[in-house]
């Protein structure tokens, strides 16, 4: 049985008044697992395949308290490599923007890689 990598970072992404902000989770390295988006304490959605994700509208989004929350659970299931990551792009704002959380593991190790984004 493997073990579990914990790993979370925080980001900024910033907004157009006027436009709708989407989020697309993707996770990598051909391996496993599920992605949940979250608004505050609101599911979204969630997946294993990479789904473009309406998560607001972008004023709304910078004047609100809530950030994204992307959270994954990725398992190492491929033999080729031992890389497991999350990347989530976020379109709509000033200019696209693309995270990547990434841990190594072994064979059988579980990632659960947090992402936070607030919006400015």
């Amino acid at each position: 049985m493997g073990k579990t990598i914990p790993k979370a970072e925080a980001f900024k992404y910033e907004v157009k008044d006027d436009g709708d902000v989407f989020a697309r989770a993707t996770l990598g390295e051909g391996q496993e697992g599920v992605w949940s988006m979250f608004l505050g304490d609101k599911l979204i959605k969630d997946g294993t395949e990479p789904e473009l994700v309406k998560i607001g509208n972008g004023k709304a989004l910078a004047e609100g308290i809530a950030d994204l929350e992307v959270s994954a659970t990725v398992k190492d299931r491929r033999e080729e490599t031992d890389r497991l990551t999350l990347t989530v792009e976020v379109i709509g704002g000033k200019q696209p923007d693309a995270y990547e959380l990434s841990v190594e593991g072994e064979p059988g190790d579980i990632a659960s890689l947090s992402l936070d984004v607030s919006f400015i």
